[in-house]
C-alpha cells in the first residue's frame, strides 16, 4: 500500500500514515455531518407530528449512511498505527 522508494535491493516502503489520517479525517466530519442532517430531519419530523413519510425515509437512508460510516472509522481505529 506504500510507495516504493529507493533501490530493488534495499526494497523498502514510504510511510503513508499522514494519508490514512487524512481520511480518517475525513470520515469523522462525514460522520458529524450525517448526524447533524439526522438530528434537523428529526427536528423536522417531530414538528409534524411524526406523521411524515418522506422525512422518516430520508432519515432512514441517513442512518444507514451513519452506520457505514461509523463501521469504516471503527476498522481504521482497530489497525495497528
Amino acid at each position: 500500500d506504500g510507495e516504493f522508494r529507493g533501490y530493488k535491493a534495499k526494497a523498502y516502503l514510504k510511510d503513508e500514515s499522514v494519508v490514512a489520517k487524512n481520511h480518517l479525517g475525513r470520515l469523522e466530519d462525514q460522520l458529524n455531518r450525517l448526524r447533524e442532517e439526522h438530528r434537523t430531519l428529526k427536528a423536522q419530523l417531530d414538528a409534524s407530528g411524526g406523521y411524515d413519510e418522506a422525512t422518516s425515509k430520508e432519515m432512514k437512508a441517513i442512518y444507514q449512511e451513519f452506520l457505514k460510516v461509523r463501521a469504516e472509522i471503527e476498522k481504521m481505529k482497530a489497525l495497528p498505527q
